[in-house]
């Protein structure tokens, strides 16, 4: 049975990780990144010079598996190896080499991999242990790593916090260590593999990322967002990474806590830019009263609509908002946003529409469930107008967008509108965030209000 479990750990990660670690909770996404781990040793061993990128939310056991049980497990594979494990700080590296050197010590003790055991008269220290033939080295990114080599390099959150990763200087010394120091001391055919919490989109991954672009290294990314905004092989849309650890209930209770922005970068994977491209932050500018009292003040008021293309719980959004229009002003008054299949859309429009009986526009993008849902509600709602885009979405919202530049636009506050930081969090991240539809629904409603006719015609 010992036997067994020892031939077993030498060739399964997860299973070495909870051989030395009972209490682990382990959920499919550890099962995921333990896989796609046993292959990246693999192609080091093989000299294949792999590149690898996990992006999770915090306290989601990444560090368990990459800085403790990742080392000693390769290191028994590979016993002449070289490795180097790197965090943003020393005392945080030297924490993970002291959990790794006994995890070490039960290794040898258990009989896996003897050759583990401690070179006699070498190095056995936090920062640096030797075992029999091989070395493990641990710095705080920035640290020196002269006269030691890396077939395998390991980096770890290299970024401590929001005011590390909101500072340029700190950006660009990571990246300058990464270049000029760790990536100079790998071994031929050695293999980076760096696994985050994404901060700020010109963060390590960021810039690794732009790099690639420009003829770098080319990057496996593998990124698991805290709530899925996707079907993926393990999970549909919506549920959550590890349930067991953090539930959905969880989840949205931390994602209120921190606001849109830093949940979309911290837990989602997708840092938004600080600015924002094509709509700029600094263009949003909120009204401060109850929206129904704030309509009494326009002269027209419109629904906008941009619907899904499929009817099922993995489609895109539907959002309908409301809208008035004062002058040369603008201002968005009302926003319903979910997951709808077409009788749930309809009754949507239909409670919009009594709640908003000035809205005599209901301004519908004629693709996707819209013309469905102008035949099937023509008779029953007036002012029913289908929306056929001529323009790419990206040329409609830069031509959206400097409605916004130029101040006309206003938002509702987050006192009277708990959702408009995730509004505001998708239209500073339009074109890359995970959805447009409400960046969609925003730029129609104010083309047409412009008159931009040469960018959509009317279809009902």
């Amino acid at each position: 049975m010992v036997e067994a479990a020892r031939l077993r750990a030498r060739r399964d990660l997860l299973f070495w990780t909870q051989w030395t670690h009972p209490g682990y909770q382990v959920g499919w996404v550890h099962e995921d990144i333990c896989r796609r781990l046993e292959a990246f040793s693999d192609a080091v061993a093989n000299r294949e010079s792999p590149r690898l990128i996990l992006c999770l939310p915090p306290r989601h056991g990444k560090s368990t598996l990459l800085c403790q049980r990742l080392p000693v497990w390769h290191l028994g594979r590979n016993p002449d190896h070289e490795i180097v494990l790197a965090t943003y700080g020393q005392a945080l590296a030297d924490d993970h080499s002291r959990a790794a050197r006994r995890i070490r010590s039960s290794a040898v003790e258990w009989g896996v991999w003897d050759h583990l055991a401690p070179r006699k008269e070498g190095k056995d220290t936090a920062s640096e242990w030797e075992t029999t033939r091989g070395t493990v080295k641990v710095v705080g990114v920035g640290g020196p790593l002269t006269g030691r080599g890396a077939h395998l390099l390991v980096i770890d959150d290299p970024l401590k916090d929001s005011e590390e990763a909101g500072s340029a200087t700190i950006r660009r010394k990571v990246w300058e260590w990464y270049t000029t120091t760790a990536y100079t001391r790998l071994a031929p055919g050695g293999g980076v593999l760096v696994c985050m919490t994404r901060w700020h989109e010109a963060d390590l991954v960021g810039r690794l990322l732009s790099d690639q672009k420009s003829g770098g290294d080319k990057w496996e990314v593998v990124r698991y967002p805290a709530v899925a905004e996707e079907k993926e092989t393990h999970r549909d849309i919506g549920e959550a990474l590890h349930e067991n650890r953090y539930s959905l209930d969880r989840l949205e209770a931390i994602q209120a806590a921190i606001g849109s922005r830093a949940w979309a970068s911290l837990y989602q994977q997708r840092p938004t830019s600080a600015e924002g491209e094509v709509f700029k932050r600094e263009w949003f500018q909120t009204y401060r009263a109850d929206p129904l009292t704030q309509s009494k003040l326009c002269d027209e008021i419109a629904i906008s609509v941009d619907c899904a293309f499929r009817a099922s719980k993995h489609s895109d959004f539907v959002v309908l908002q409301v809208w008035g229009k004062r002058g040369a002003f603008r201002y968005l008054l009302d926003q319903v946003r979910a997951r709808m299949e077409l009788p749930a859309t309809q009754a949507a429009l239909r409670n919009l529409s009594a709640k908003w009986p000035r809205a005599d526009l209901k301004l519908i993008e004629g693709k996707a469930n819209g013309d469905a849902l102008i035949q099937t509600m023509r008779g029953e709602i007036t002012g029913l107008i289908g929306w056929d885009p001529r323009a790419s979405k990206e040329a409609r919202a830069q031509t959206a967008a400097v409605q916004f530049e130029s101040s006309q636009v206003w938002l509702p506050s987050p006192q009277d509108a708990p959702w408009i930081g995730d509004y505001c969090e998708e239209l500073a991240g339009f074109p890359h965030a995970a959805h447009d539809d409400q960046v969609d629904a925003t730029s129609q409603i104010l083309l047409r209000w412009s008159r931009a006719v040469e960018f959509a015609v009317a279809v009902a």
